[in-house]
């Protein structure tokens, strides 16, 4: 499993907001991958086109999931967002769920071989 991170603008070029695109956005993100983490708004992206910059409130969400999912939760933010010629995203790197018990078993282990190689 893999995590990634997308940036996705709060307004469209004209102004409108994009609240029904986010919430479609998570519905798809809920039903591809089971779900996703949004990290707090307040976020705003800039960026620099030749000598004009940009600004633009963003809402950023994390996703565990695997690479075909993600390309088609990124597929999906390319059709909500029409009006955008490029979307920021970037895969994180390795991600794991662990269950409470998984993690007791392992830390059992470890605790065991660390006392034992004392």
């Amino acid at each position: 499993m893999r995590l990634y991170e997308i940036t996705l603008p709060l307004y469209t070029n004209s102004g409108d907001d994009y609240d029904e695109a986010h919430e479609a956005w998570r519905r798809k993100a809920l039903d591809v991958a089971g779900g996703f983490t949004q990290l707090p708004d307040g976020s705003m992206g800039y960026w620099l086109d030749g000598d004009k910059l940009y600004a633009e409130g963003v809402r950023v969400y994390r996703v565990a999931c695997e690479p075909a999912q993600w390309f088609r939760l990124l597929e999906a933010a390319f059709g909500l967002f029409p009006d955008q010629i490029t979307i920021f995203h970037a895969e994180v790197g390795d991600g794991t769920i662990t269950s409470r018990d998984e993690w007791r078993a392992a830390a059992a282990l470890i605790r065991e071989n660390v006392e034992h190689a004392s």
